[in-house]
């Protein structure tokens, strides 16, 4: 018995549906898995540029802090620049991955003619402004606040 040309088209092209529609997904499921990528690559470079804008500004605010600190000091020709070394540390020990060091802390120093006094503007964040001496900087004023000095207290800045 001879297939009639209708009933032999129609089994030529049998199971075609199945695999385009495979196809397709396939298709679809790339395109998403593509457009997933650059959606999250997209929010990794907003990141990067918003943690950018975000360490300049604080570059600009160290500065400016800075400024603010040593503009009295450096503007005048009556004060002074010293160091003191850390009372407890005065040296931090070799590691692996840096070399032995000195630890000291760097003031400036006002004479301020209304209380007859030297005014001690420490350099380092945390430390409070003191007076020091009447006629000479009393250093020992100066280490005794810097025995009272604890790290700890700017443990939470950085956080």
């Amino acid at each position: 018995m001879a297939l009639s040309p209708r009933l032999h088209r129609s089994t030529q092209h049998r199971g075609f549906a199945l695999p385009m529609t495979v196809i397709a997904i396939a298709g679809l499921m790339t395109m998403l898995i593509g457009l997933l990528l650059m959606v999250t690559m997209e929010r990794k470079t907003a990141n990067s540029y918003s943690n950018a804008a975000r360490a300049e500004m604080a570059i600009e605010s160290g500065l400016a802090d800075a400024i603010a600190t040593l503009s009295p000091i450096v503007s005048r020709d009556d004060t002074i620049i010293f160091r003191l070394d850390d009372p407890d540390t005065p040296i931090i020990a070799a590691t692996p991955s840096h070399a032995e060091r000195e630890q000291f802390f760097t003031f400036g120093a006002l004479y301020d003619t209304n209380k007859n006094s030297w005014r001690i503007l420490p350099f380092a964040s945390g430390l409070t402004e003191l007076s020091a001496g009447t006629h000479h900087i009393d250093a020992s004023a100066i280490q005794h606040h810097l025995r009272n000095f604890s790290t700890e207290i700017l443990a939470p800045l950085g956080s």
